[in-house]
């Protein structure tokens, strides 16, 4: 083992000359492929190093490549430095460390590889304490005697202690530990008595602790918190002195007024005054720095020796009241208090290893270190041994004798043998030291026996069901565990009672091959090994786990020690050890020894005849179970929480209903409550388990809580009880990030964000609803609206807005930006852009304000983008609420809930410093008035499933993958497009629901069609494209030959013919087409602008209240449609359009969801369909034909045209308002409803200057005969007449409008007796418009033209669809 032993060390100097001064900063580095491991030492003080010039360090560089330096102490008034090597696994003292560049080192002690290991030195009586992680003890070393005083101190109740500090001025020392999945910091004397807890509440890693002996405090650094955190000596006044997110504080180490510390994410080193946090240090490095120390005496002053007058023989350790002598291990302090008595010749901790003919020791210290030797034979001249036992306390190893198939034991300090009972052939042997009761199997009698040591009683315990081996005993739970069958396809671990009362069972059967079987007291747990694998299960069977895939060979002598487990393999003189915690294998060889035919593990702390008291179902303590003795305990409660009467049980301190915040802690895993009541109020947990939870919402309507979890990326719901937890959501590809919930639906709705290669997906935007226990879900924005992150979300169901904030990372540059839409999801717009990481989101109803947090602070808008600022903050906000004239906020580095003003954004204390609340990301609040709710979805609006609201009514959808009916109201069945193509594979992240759109990728030979680069699922179940037409076959390079040449030529020139024959038939019978149809007025853009244009049908325009600037009357003379850049099909009528025989291409402009977007047609066309559209009932002549409404209005319609039979007729003129006459005298006749008039008449008072009703409807006040008939003006700039809702882009009443925010056309009655069109139920005058608007989109509603016939009032069209005006 030379290269421990001759560990080269030199110097990279970047200076000849030598470190002079005492005070120095050392840092360690790990080797890489580019450096060796080093220390950088810098020359000065930490507040020398923090000004200019800037001070280079001394390299020291280890030529051994691997050597890894985690922990660093020093002895500045002896000029030592003292390191330990994960690589080498020993702890080494360095001399002359500042005086001279020649510096000598040498190992003092072989320590467990363990990255847990942590030194400090007491420099007052120079002993140097030491953390195992592995073993799970403390550790001593006395380096003022030349003879090996080390001693271990504390290795009880202690897990896997971690960080150390020592204070040798005050007699204590202090250490990290995660014990049974609590992590605590915990104190005692220097000699390892008076042991206390005094941190256990809401810490989670302890990455380092280091001590300030001038302010009797000590300092740690908290990895998961992202802390650095401090107290004093007796764990009070607890305090956060810095905080920052995604930092991963890791070494720590002070001086006067400093503090410093490593970090782990960026590879920096950090440097801030204790007080205000603020750095003055700080520097960056290509590699994690491990180690950290300040070389200064003034932060370890010398003080009075405790131990000066004590004679200790051996050596001594200062206390909180004086000094205490030590012992070295394998001797006990006698009653004088300074006098060591040797124990006996075995380690105090070792590994018992017996041949044929010895019984050796290796020390457990030494076990998994580069230095394993045989520490003694501590028995020999025995006969045929196998299985070995032992009770550490009595010195008694047991062993059976196969040359006289009997079980004997000798004592260790008597020599002395004795024969115990006979056996058969046996196969496994285990020790039961609380009963003092051997047990054994016997393969050749299939029997479990027992014999007690202290009578040399036998007796049979039971039978197996096959041959018996592998015995092992739970002692303090009474159980006695084997193998039954091994080596065959039916063995099992099967069980009985110590004592033969609990009936035989098995407890796990698999039908592998099971064999080497143990169990751990310490963890309890059941070990075996299984068809090569390492696992383990509690001691029912239950909770089974693989820990590692070992080699394929024989496994036997299984044993495991704290966190080794140890075996030995086909090579029987050889045995193995593996480390549970990062499960690192190494083979080691005993030389000399020969095979090794038993093993056992000497330890007198793990043979206790109690339990230690937290071991088992975590003490009886619900919650924090803290050991104050071998055999004491007293329990805890995590912060929030309030300890029972039965001083066992935690609980909830009261759950609210009302005014309150509902604050997520992500770190600790705890749902809080704090009061806006309450004068000073106090976070009050909820009895919920949760799992690192992000965001959660309050349902008061139906007493839920919601909240997702970033751990298992899922929704949940619970009542505030804790009862009723149900798992709602699971993501894969994604995690779901916030929520919001529509009360007066149910509705919650969510945003995920994108996990992996956010190149390839987006985060999106869904909802889910919960019916009779079953949830369904659909995704309402995965594209326009998308990106990486998606996290704040709100909605406003009275105005229908869904509003939600993004952060895109694809980018060169983070994109940040705040979108809104209706909740259907339809009408995506940015409400305001370029937003750094907007994240929360909220709302002021009464102002309807958007208020947002981001890296900047908080901002906010009204619904029109008009935007301001509140607070310019620098800590990262991500989650805000507004309550009244106040707004709380939280964020990354602000590390609890903060309120301040909301118009003026100055602080309001509330909250008292809480140092145990984790890392609160968002919020939600509770006031106890309720969320007004959209009248449109009363009752869900007679939806199904989804009922969205919109700004002018609701959308009806159903669940993803579920087709919505053409009732708009029912879901169908389920339709999804098949994952599989042919040569090739459709991404992962594909559903194939209905309207997704997918990429895919091809096999090798095989090319994408360039044509098809993604497909969508129609609503049939098929693709936009065959599939197989997506991968098509790579075309190999061959001689071109002239025959396939001029059959695509011939082929090609054929096409072009059949297409030009195809125009000319359809022009041709384009041009016999009348040019414009009586049942419909059309809408569409002219040369891209915003003014609406209207082809007038002969039935005139609509009388309602709407409004618009300077629209465009036109006729539709010939070349309308091609000078309009439209497609001819649209001036159509319905009936003529839905049965066209060529639908392709009369559909040539509609978008491919048409079915959706054009509601007059109620089924799809696609490329892959034959069927024709069927056209919408509510617009089929023949039904409408029977409706009585219609026959009435026939009538009315001949007693006008009698009436208009009389008039006196003109071909030469018309009335200039009269546009939508297209010649004439032929349309004047058949336009029966519009009455020309010769300018002359224009003022008879005879006639008058007027047109008729052009719905021809009949009023209860009114007849219709000639003399009632009043006039109808065309208003060209009549929109400040009327008014419109603000969202669309329409102004209020009596504002004017510009024509680029135009919609409809404006008419205005000339007389107010006329009778008025009637609205849908709960419009008003002002708030209703016939037409609903999308863009430049625009549809009449059929209820103001047919009475009777029940039509949904709001539908959307796309853009050059019709207005059905009536008949």
């Amino acid at each position: 083992m030379a290269r421990v032993w001759h560990l080269m060390v030199y110097l990279l100097a970047r200076s000849l000359s030598t470190l002079s001064a005492q005070e120095a900063l050392i840092i360690s580095f790990q080797s890489s492929a580019n450096n060796n491991a080093s220390l950088y030492t810098y020359r000065g003080t930490v507040e020398q190093l923090s000004k200019p010039p800037n001070i280079q360090p001394v390299v020291t560089s280890f030529s051994l490549a691997g050597v890894t330096i985690t922990s660093l102490t020093s002895d500045p008034s002896n000029d030592v430095l003292f390191f330990y090597d994960y690589y080498t696994q020993a702890i080494y003292q360095m001399s002359n460390f500042t005086s001279s560049s020649v510096r000598q080192t040498i190992m003092l002690q072989s320590v467990p590889s363990s990255i847990n290991t942590n030194i400090a030195f007491d420099w007052i009586t120079q002993n140097l304490y030491c953390t195992d992680g592995h073993l799970g003890w403390i550790f001593v070393i006395n380096l003022a005697s030349a003879n090996d005083m080390r001693r271990i101190l504390l290795d009880t109740n202690m897990e896997s202690p971690k960080a150390i500090t020592v204070d040798p001025t005050e007699g204590f020392m202090f250490w990290g530990d995660n014990y049974r999945g609590s992590t605590r910091i915990e104190r005692a004397d220097l000699s390892g008595e008076f042991r206390q807890v005094i941190v256990s509440i809401s810490i989670l890693s302890i990455g380092d602790i280091s001590v300030d002996v001038q302010e009797n405090r000590i300092y740690w650094t908290d990895t998961i918190r992202n802390t650095i955190e401090r107290c004093m000596y007796d764990g009070k006044q607890r305090e956060i002195i810095h905080h920052q997110n995604n930092y991963f504080f890791s070494k720590i180490v002070t001086d006067l007024i400093h503090v410093c510390v490593t970090e782990d994410y960026l590879d920096r080193l950090i440097c801030m005054y204790k007080g205000s946090s603020e750095d003055v240090l700080s520097k960056r490095y290509g590699r994690q720095p491990y180690g950290l120390e300040i070389f200064d005496s003034s932060r370890k002053p010398p003080a009075s020796d405790k131990c000066a007058l004590k004679t200790c023989q051996h050596f001594c350790a200062p206390t909180a009241t004086g000094a205490t002598c030590l012992c070295k291990n394998g001797y006990t302090l006698q009653g004088d208090g300074t006098s060591c008595t040797a124990d006996h010749d075995v380690p105090v901790k070792g590994l018992l290893l017996g041949n044929r003919t010895h019984v050796c020791v290796i020390d457990l210290m030494n076990l998994m270190t580069n230095l394993q030797k045989l520490h003694s034979c501590l028995l020999d001249n025995l006969k045929d041994l196998t299985f070995l036992s032992v009770d550490a306390r009595t010195l008694d190893v047991f062993y059976v004798d196969t040359g006289t198939n009997s079980l004997k034991s000798v004592n260790l300090q008597t020599r002395s043998t004795t024969y115990l009972t006979s056996t058969g052939l046996v196969s496994g042997l285990a020790y039961d030291w609380f009963g003092r009761n051997l047990y054994w199997t016997e393969k050749d009698t299939k029997k479990i026996k027992l014999v007690t040591v202290a009578t040399r009683a036998s007796s049979d315990l039971g039978t197996s069901t096959l041959s018996p081996s592998d015995v092992t005993v739970d002692p303090h739970g009474r159980t006695v565990y084997w193998i039954s069958g091994p080596g065959t396809s039916q063995n099992t671990i099967q069980a009985i009672s110590t004592n033969g009362s609990m009936e035989q069972s098995e407890i796990v059967s698999t039908g592998n091959s099971l064999t080497a079987l143990y169990y751990d007291t310490l963890g309890n747990r059941l070990y075996w090994v299984e068809d090569g694998a390492l696992k383990s299960s509690l001691g029912s069977g239950s909770d089974i786990t693989v820990h590692k895939i070992l080699a394929a060979q024989y496994h036997s002598q299984l044993l495991v020690y704290k966190r080794y487990v140890v075996w030995v393999g086909s090579a029987s003189s050889q045995f193995h050890t593996m480390s549970m915690e990062n499960k690192q294998l190494k083979t080691l060889d005993v030389d000399g020894f020969g095979d090794i035919t038993g093993m056992a593990v000497f330890d007198k702390s793990m043979q206790t005849l109690e339990p230690e008291p937290c071991s088992v179902l975590n003490g009886g303590c619900s919650q924090v179970c803290i050991p104050t003795s071998d055999t004491e305990r007293r329990c805890a409660c995590t912060f929030g929480f309030t300890l029972q009467p039965d001083q066992a049980s935690c609980k909830s301190k009261q759950v609210l209903t009302n005014n309150f915040l509902l604050v997520p802690d992500l770190n600790h895993a705890r749902l809080y409550q704090l009061s806006l009541d309450a004068v000073s109020p106090e976070f009050l947990a909820l009895d919920i388990q949760v799992d690192r939870p992000v965001d959660a919402v309050y349902d008061a309507i139906n007493q839920f809580i919601y909240w997702t979890e970033a751990n298992l990326n899922v929704i949940k719901r619970a009542k505030p009880d804790g009862s009723q937890t149900q798992t709602l959501l699971t993501f894969s590809q994604e995690y779901p990030e916030r929520l919001a919930i529509d009360s007066g639906t149910g509705n919650v709705f969510y945003t995920t964000s994108a996990v992996g290669d956010t190149s390839e997906r987006d985060g999106k935007v869904g909802v889910l609803r919960i019916i009779q226990d079953h949830v369904y879900n659909k995704v309402l924005i995965k594209d326009q609206g998308a990106a990486d992150f998606v996290q704040g979300l709100l909605v406003y169901p009275k105005k229908g807005f869904l509003i939600w904030s993004v952060t895109d990372f694809d980018s060169t540059t983070v994109v940040g930006a705040i979108y809104k839409s209706f909740m259907d999801g339809s009408s995506v717009t940015v409400l305001v852009s370029d937003v750094n990481r907007p994240q929360g989101l909220t709302m002021d109803y009464t102002t309807e304000r958007v208020y947002w947090s981001s890296y900047e602070g908080i901002g906010y808008t009204d619904l029109f983008g008009n935007k301001g600022t509140v607070l310019q903050s620098s800590k990262q906000l991500t989650d805000l609420v507004v309550s009244s004239n106040v707004i709380y906020y939280t964020g990354r580095n602000t590390r609890n809930v903060v309120k301040i003003d909301k118009t003026t954004g100055a602080n309001i204390h509330w909250l008292e410093s809480t140092p145990e609340v984790g890392n609160v990301i968002s919020l939600d609040i509770y006031t106890g008035q309720q969320q007004q709710a959209n009248i449109n979805c009363a009752n869900n609006g007679m939806c199904d499933v989804f009922c969205l609201p919109t700004h002018l009514g609701k959308s009806c959808a159903c669940q993803d993958g579920v087709y919505l009916q053409p009732d708009g109201l029912s879901c169908g069945s389920s339709v999804r497009c098949e994952a599989i193509i042919p040569n090739g594979l459709i991404s992962s992240f594909c559903t194939g629901v209905v309207g997704e759109t997918c990429t895919y990728q091809c096999n090798s030979g095989y090319h994408k069609n360039t044509e098809h680069s993604t497909i969508t699922c129609l609503s049939a179940g098929t693709w936009t494209t065959l599939r197989t037409n997506l991968c098509l076959v790579d075309s190999s390079p061959t001689t071109v030959t002239t025959l396939p040449v001029i059959v695509g030529v011939v082929v090609a020139a054929a096409f072009v013919i059949v297409i030009i024959v195809i125009v000319v038939v359809c022009v041709w019978k384009r041009k016999r087409k009348p040019q414009g149809y009586p049942d419909s007025m059309y809408l569409s853009s002219i040369n891209g602008m915003n003014i609406p244009t209207v082809v007038q049908n002969q039935y005139g325009l609509t009388d309602d209240n709407l409004g618009a600037v300077s629209p465009q009357l036109v006729v539709t003379p010939s070349d309308y449609a091609e000078k309009n850049k439209i497609n001819p099909a649209y001036l159509y009528p319905p009936e003529v359009r839905a049965r066209c025989p060529s639908p392709d291409h009369v559909y040539a402009e509609l978008p491919p969801a048409y079915s959706q977007t054009d509601p007059n047609f109620i089924n799809p066309m696609g490329s892959e369909h034959e069927d024709i559209a069927q056209p919408n009932p509510y617009m089929d002549p023949e039904l409408i034909a029977d409706n009585d409404s219609y026959k009435q209005l026939q009538q009315e319609r001949k007693k006008r045209r009698s009436l208009l039979e009389n008039s006196p007729k003109s071909n030469s003129s018309y009335h200039q308002n009269d546009s939508s006459m297209m010649d004439n005298d032929r349309r004047a006749h058949e336009n029966p409803y519009l009455l020309p008039v010769h300018e002359s008449e224009a003022t008879s008072s005879k006639y008058g200057k007027y047109e008729i009703d052009h719905r021809g409807l009949k009023s209860s006040k009114h007849n219709f005969d000639a003399s009632e008939f009043k006039p109808y003006q065309i208003q060209q700039d009549t929109a400040s007449a009327y008014s419109r809702p603000n969202d669309i882009g329409h102004s209020p009443k009596g504002q004017s409008v510009n024509s680029g925010e135009a919609r409809g056309l404006a008419i205005q009655q000339s007389n107010s007796d006329l009778p008025s069109p009637s609205r849908p139920h709960g419009y008003t005058n002002e708030s209703y418009s016939p037409y609903v608007t999308s863009q430049s989109n625009h549809r009449r509603s059929l209820q103001d033209s047919l009475p009777g016939i029940n039509t949904p009032p709001s539908q959307q069209l796309s853009g050059h669809d019709y207005i059905e005006l009536g008949r």
